[in-house]
């Protein structure tokens, strides 16, 4: 009797996508990541707590968090596909520099400087793809891949509105919207002929230009189950090549810190 109502929260529990939030976190654990499961950041538009299923951080050597670079990641499980529209050269026309991620004042005023680095940066953390909107196919009531879209994109908000209010020193804080799909994943796009073309994909970036608290929301990542072993180790390669860019800022600050200049 307990073996059978074992199998079946079990069951439950895979159906529910529980195992691909522990995963998910096991795997950015696994890469030295500082992990939380299942927070609560406050939805700064609808003045309510909202629970998010991963953060992933890491911080500079001093762990002073003069660099704080967050990976706020909601894991979803669903038999049906995701598509991810898109068209040719989106999203030009738009500031690449600031698209990459929701980064504080100090790191975007350090950034302008170093444009040029840090855009060879986010290249390699960058998919082929960028899709304008997401959907879940086969449903026409609740959508709930837009749905995490804009939950992620708000926690990621709030997430830095905590970090300033925690950290009042100056300091760099970088922040990258995840949602992981256990999922097929399609880019949807029209080729010449005008006849509606799908491209399944294992990774994908998604800009809606959504302003929150007067900043323009970054790309959302989205990321097949099946490829969270490669994207943790780029996630952590991403980080390593933030960290070595910034280390001269993040040097001077320890500097002004230990004679008390901040």
């Amino acid at each position: 009797m307990k073996d059978a109502v074992k199998n079946k929260v079990a069951e439950w529990l895979g159906k529910e996508g529980y195992p691909l939030e522990m995963t998910v976190a096991s795997a950015f654990q696994n890469k030295k990541f500082e992990v939380f499961q299942s927070i609560f950041l406050d939805d700064i538009e609808e003045n309510k707590p909202r629970e998010i299923d991963v953060v992933a951080t890491k911080y500079d050597k001093y762990c002073a968090a003069f660099l704080h670079v967050a990976h706020i990641i909601e894991c979803k499980k669903t038999d049906k596909p995701i598509i991810i529209f898109t068209h040719d050269n989106y999203p030009s026309g738009w500031n690449i520099l600031f698209l990459t991620a929701l980064m504080n004042s100090h790191v975007r005023e350090s950034f302008v400087e170093k444009d040029k680095k840090f855009i060879e940066i986010h290249k390699k953390y960058s998919s082929k793809y960028c899709g304008y909107s997401i959907t879940q196919a086969f449903t026409n009531k609740h959508d709930m891949a837009y749905s995490a879209a804009m939950k992620v994109i708000k926690s990621a908000h709030a997430h830095m509105i905590e970090d300033d209010r925690r950290n009042s020193y100056k300091h760099f804080y970088i922040a990258y919207p995840i949602i992981i799909f256990d999922a097929d994943i399609f880019v949807c796009s029209l080729d010449k002929q005008n006849n509606i073309e799908l491209q399944e994909t294992e990774i994908v970036d998604l800009f809606m230009p959504i302003t929150i608290n007067n900043l323009l929301s970054p790309i959302v990542k989205i990321v097949s189950a099946s490829y969270i072993e490669k994207f943790t180790s780029l996630c952590e390669e991403n980080f390593q090549e933030i960290n070595k860019l910034l280390h001269a800022d993040i040097e001077t600050l320890w500097s002004d810190l230990v004679t008390k200049k901040i």
